[in-house]
């Protein structure tokens, strides 16, 4: 699961939600996976926490209908899986629900101009309508959702049954068209829906700023001629050599290793990555767990990779502060897609060589035969 600072992002979720006091929590799931009940239920044993999950994509709302008999009278607070709540405060999201006599309430936040979507307010912060605009079009700032949302029970009779079913552009449109007050509880900077990397990468780094700590992980071994500036964030069985420095804010993984010389600025390292001896990585984050970042080479703004797939164009930043994707040197030990990629080049050899030998061998006798041919003629 996507770590920020170190754990996975359902956990920072539910801790928000134990520290608002929530009592039971349902965890949907859109695909068949390896579901963390036991472990959450060790981390947080004072919660109720159930997973359903479905083979089939439902969406919000889709979700929502099927736990209709076990929610009570609601409101109901739903979180998207990408939604970090931070600071929210939620009593005062569910005061201004109450008091507005809305059906549906968004957490919003003031966007740029630059935005080609978000919901329209009126005065009163009634939401009028999602917006989404061509590239050429003229624009103004909207409101960006948030991704968090408290719903009321009459909801349910607005959600088709059938199908995924999303609660950002359909619900929303089918409830203030019925004429339901749908109220947007704005929170400059209380909430982060992370859309894209960018929005990852300054999560986990705005997290940290602030502090000046250095925080290391057990077992953890840094060598006394390394230079660390924090704020940083160092895992479990992390080794820093000789020479190496880190400058923060930095999130640095399990298992990570800096090798003697090497260097690091500013990024986020995932679990088991290994920076190799005099190289440098400015502002940078790995998108996969056991990268190695090869020897004296340097790596600046960039989404370090693999072996690299068409699904990871995905990954591709829309905004300044990443420019681009990068393929690192490898995994430590042959990743899985790699080895696919040697199989299938092995297939490849032996099928053209299956074929090409057949025709060799017909192109031969037939040359033999036209040398013949003309021997036979001379002979004439």
């Amino acid at each position: 699961m996507l770590p920020i600072l170190n754990r996975p992002l359902l956990e920072h979720l539910v801790r928000f939600l134990e520290r608002q006091g929530v009592e039971q929590v349902f965890i949907a799931m859109d695909c068949e996976q390896e579901l963390p009940s036991k472990k959450l239920q060790k981390v947080f044993p004072n919660l109720r926490v159930e997973f359903r999950s479905s083979e089939l994509p439902l969406g919000g709302g889709g979700w929502l209908l099927s736990l209709r008999e076990e929610l009570g009278e609601g409101p109901f607070l739903v979180l998207s899986c990408n939604s970090l709540p931070g600071n929210l405060e939620v009593t005062r999201m569910v005061a201004e629900h109450c008091q507005s006599s809305a059906t549906l309430t968004l957490c919003l936040e003031p966007g740029p101009t630059s935005s080609l979507e978000g919901f329209s307010l009126d005065a009163q912060r009634r939401v009028e309508g999602f917006v989404s605009l061509h590239l050429s079009a003229e624009r103004r700032a909207s409101y960006q959702d948030q991704g968090i949302y408290l719903v009321n029970r009459v909801c349910f009779d607005f959600i088709n049954p059938d199908g995924y079913f999303d609660l950002r552009e359909q619900l929303v449109a089918k409830v203030t068209a019925a004429g339901h007050t749908v109220h947007g509880h704005v929170t400059p900077g209380a909430a982060r829906l992370l859309r894209d990397v960018d929005d990852y990468f300054n999560a986990n780094l705005e997290a940290l700023q602030g502090q000046d700590q250095i925080t290391v992980g057990k077992d953890s071994r840094i060598s006394p001629t390394a230079v660390i500036s924090g704020p940083v964030l160092m895992g479990d069985n992390c080794l820093i050599e000789d020479r190496a420095v880190v400058i923060g804010p930095a999130v640095i993984g399990d298992d990570c290793v800096l090798r003697e010389g090497s260097e690091i600025r500013e990024c986020v390292l995932w679990t088991s990555t290994e920076v190799e001896a005099d190289c440098s990585a400015r502002w940078c984050v790995t998108a996969r767990p056991g990268l190695k970042l090869e020897t004296r080479k340097k790596y600046s703004h960039q989404i370090l990779t693999a072996d690299p797939t068409s699904g990871d164009l995905n990954l591709t930043p829309r905004r300044y502060c990443l420019s681009g994707l990068s393929e690192v040197g490898g995994q430590r030990g042959m990743s899985r897609h790699k080895l696919f990629l040697k199989s299938k080049r092995a297939m490849d050899l032996a099928l053209t060589a299956g074929r090409t030998i057949p025709l060799l061998r017909e192109f031969l006798l037939r040359r033999i035969a036209s040398v013949d041919g003309r021997a036979a003629l001379e002979a004439l």
